[in-house]
């Protein structure tokens, strides 16, 4: 019973239970009043019920976790719907500091002052820009000074389900083809409708393990 209670003080529930269960299951007494544990041993018992309880809770873990993966690409997906629908402007061949800065009538002198820069360094910050290789803090910096956002953003070509869906297939098929190449070469025939199911069972199996494995 003390241990049952550490482990609740601990916060672990889940285990707390188990020694709940353990320590009714062994107070059963036989007719001669003696505690008794068919086939096993208390602390095997223990052991088997501790580790039974340990990988269902990891594997709710996981499931959650992947749960919340799905959620979370499906939700950026459709944050993402309408951006890709838009015509995005291209940039001004001199880059929007340099655009935006001309269109409101400011010197890059007069621009360098309220960057507290020099202004040779705003000139470079131009060209740079132009060249695309200014980086996001600068470019930060520099709409804040012209009275303007930066918008950053990344938009798929395609949406990013269909992508993972795509890899997934490409993934499953090249693990039964290999799996096929063998048995070729050991003179045994696959028919289409079993590798069919094969490269199915094998998507399936990819897209409910960790993301990760479909890019390796």
């Amino acid at each position: 019973m003390e241990a049952g209670a550490a482990l609740l003080r601990a916060g672990n529930r889940p285990m707390a239970a188990s020694w709940r269960t353990i320590n009714c299951l062994y107070a059963c007494r036989t007719s001669r009043g003696r505690k008794y544990l068919i086939g096993l041993d208390r602390s095997l018992f223990c052991c088997l019920i501790g580790f039974r309880l340990s990988f269902t809770y990891h594997l709710i873990a996981f499931n959650r976790s992947m749960k919340t993966t799905d959620l979370k690409i499906r939700q950026l997906d459709a944050a993402l719907k309408t951006l890709a629908k838009k015509a995005f402007i291209q940039p001004p061949r001199g880059g929007w500091i340099k655009a935006i800065r001309e269109a409101l009538g400011i010197t890059t002198r007069q621009l360098a002052m309220r960057l507290g820069l020099a202004q040779p360094t705003v000139v470079e910050a131009e060209h740079s820009e132009a060249a695309g290789t200014i980086t996001l803090t600068q470019l930060r910096k520099f709409a804040s000074a012209l009275d303007c956002e930066l918008h950053y953003v990344l938009v798929p070509r395609i949406p990013l389900v269909e992508q993972v869906n795509a890899q997934a297939e490409r993934k499953a098929r090249e693990q039964v083809a290999s799996v096929a190449h063998t048995m070729s070469l050991e003179a045994q025939g696959t028919d289409e409708d079993f590798r069919a199911r094969q490269i199915g069972d094998a998507k399936a199996d990819l897209l409910r393990g960790r993301r990760s494995r479909l890019w390796e």
